[in-house]
């Protein structure tokens, strides 16, 4: 009879799930953690490889687009898309992306970067100053595609995003 050592595989996620190594084994390794608690609008596309990860968001010709430079920056990124898709995207379609479950999960993230935004009580400043901060802490750029007439055009969103968040005031 073979004995199973018991883990955390998932500890860095902050779970305490201890699963045996043969359950280990069979479930999906290279997927990461953040992709089974986070639940993204349709539209949206993940792209990971050495050189770094990208993830973009186009409910129709228009995408919001977020990169990071790195191999392990996936994690991060994703964390940072569900922030700002929840929070500061414009695009009418992410009313329905804005339930309750996903109302508590962007609490938690929320919180879990909030740190040095003040004492704002503005969900959207503080999003809008998380944000901020992982963009400086790991390297992520936030920016816009738009597809027309066979081409396609990029454009900064930054910008555009901090005065859409000063009007919500």
């Amino acid at each position: 009879m073979r004995k199973s050592r018991n883990f955390s595989p998932f500890a860095s996620c902050g779970g305490a799930a201890r699963v045996s190594i043969r359950l280990f084994i069979s479930l999906v390794i290279a997927m990461p953690c953040v992709a089974q608690e986070l639940d993204f609008p349709d539209g949206t596309a993940f792209y990971a490889g050495t050189a770094g990860s990208r993830i973009e968001y186009c409910p129709d010709n228009t995408c919001d687009v977020f990169s990071a430079r790195g191999q392990h920056q996936l994690r991060n990124l994703q964390r940072f898309a569900f922030l700002y898709l929840f929070a500061v995207s414009t695009f009418y379609v992410l009313d329905t992306f804005r339930t309750e479950t996903n109302r508590a999960i962007f609490g938690r993230l929320l919180r879990e970067f909030v740190g040095d935004c003040g004492s704002s009580t503005l969900e959207k400043e503080q999003a809008v100053c998380a944000l901020r901060a992982m963009q400086r802490e790991h390297g992520i750029e936030v920016f816009g595609v738009r597809y027309d007439e066979g081409r396609r055009h990029k454009f900064p969103v930054e910008e555009a995003v901090l005065r859409y968040s000063q009007h919500e005031r």
